[in-house]
């Protein structure tokens, strides 16, 4: 899929073709001169003819996953683009600013699922991450804005992905991959679900198929955001397979140096290597992003159901020079 979009006061013109991937012949072309406020009927258009370029036919629960809205609120929608921008970024200065869109996207449309889900994820970044000092009401707020999501919409495929996400931390591993399964069964080619379900799969210590599907996310979207490097990374070191891992830390803090998790894995992996003067540099990057970092917030950060792994990757942060 193919096309560009150009803005004029109100107005919009929308260009797509689909394009087969496989002889590189047009499938199907258009283009759409709209008012702005238009922009889901138009939505609701391009999926139209592409089901129907590629004859897809469908039953009637997957036409009504296909049509169903998140929210009809132009407003509302764009805040929400702009919030889900920031997370992207994956810092404490955007999950600050993604809030600030998110909640405006929300007075927009209050019954905007997805905008709560997306809500409740900065959140647990500031739980995960210690992007806050303020960690139990943050980690309160992640969990009673994913239930809120979840009132809203049922079958909101990311609510109940971030409510794998809930059980993660609650350590009921078993349950958080079976919500993970359940939301890709809704949805199962949204990037954004591939990855936030790879990352409870590699939690539950089922990494291979955590890297499976983090892979399958990069394949939907090239052009993916540097926290998809992160669960890559991660899917690698609970396999084992520490060059690969490696490889994925160090471009992801080429392109963010201020990716605290990223310098905190290639530290242990490092120190675990018996590499600690560049161990060290890490944990001087670490310090330099939060001056206050300390092995406690590490064991909060890094979440699986094998004790004995999280207490290596602890035990070689101490090494590397982290302090408690």
């Amino acid at each position: 899929m193919e096309g560009s979009v150009r803005r004029s006061a109100d107005r919009i013109r929308i260009t797509a073709q689909l394009i087969d991937a496989n002889s590189g012949s047009h499938l199907w072309a258009d283009r759409y001169d709209r008012l702005l406020a238009d922009v889901f009927d138009i939505q609701d258009e391009l999926t139209k003819e592409i089901v129907t370029a590629l004859r897809v036919v469908l039953t009637q629960e997957e036409g009504a996953r296909v049509w169903h809205r998140s929210t009809d609120s132009i407003s509302a929608w764009g805040d929400a683009v702009r919030g889900f921008d920031h997370i992207w970024r994956g810092t404490a200065a955007d999950m600050t600013a993604a809030r600030q869109y998110l909640i405006s996207a929300i007075r927009h449309d209050p019954r905007y699922a997805k905008a709560v889900t997306m809500l409740a994820l900065t959140h647990y970044f500031d739980v995960r991450f210690s992007y806050t000092t303020e960690i139990e009401a943050a980690q309160r707020q992640f969990i009673e804005l994913t239930d809120r999501a979840l009132a809203l919409d049922p079958h909101e495929p990311y609510a109940i992905g971030m409510k794998a996400n809930v059980l993660i931390f609650e350590g009921r591993f078993d349950e958080a991959v079976h919500q993970a399964k359940r939301a890709l069964a809704i949805s199962p080619s949204d990037a954004f679900l591939l990855l936030l379900t790879a990352r409870v799969f590699i939690n539950g210590e089922q990494s291979a198929e955590g890297e499976q599907t983090i892979r399958s996310a990069m394949r939907l979207n090239p052009f993916y955001p540097v926290n998809y490097l992160a669960v890559l990374g991660d899917a690698l070191v609970h396999q084992g397979k520490t060059s690969e891992a490696l490889e994925a830390f160090c471009e992801l803090v080429r392109r963010n140096p201020n990716y605290i998790s990223a310098h905190l894995h290639l530290a242990g992996l490092y120190s675990e290597a018996g590499k600690l003067e560049i161990a060290r540099q890490e944990i001087a990057e670490v310090l330099r992003i939060n001056p206050s970092y300390r092995v406690s917030m590490a064991g909060s950060f890094y979440l699986s159901s094998d004790k004995s792994r999280k207490q290596a990757f602890l035990d070689a942060l101490r090494t590397a020079g982290l302090p408690e």
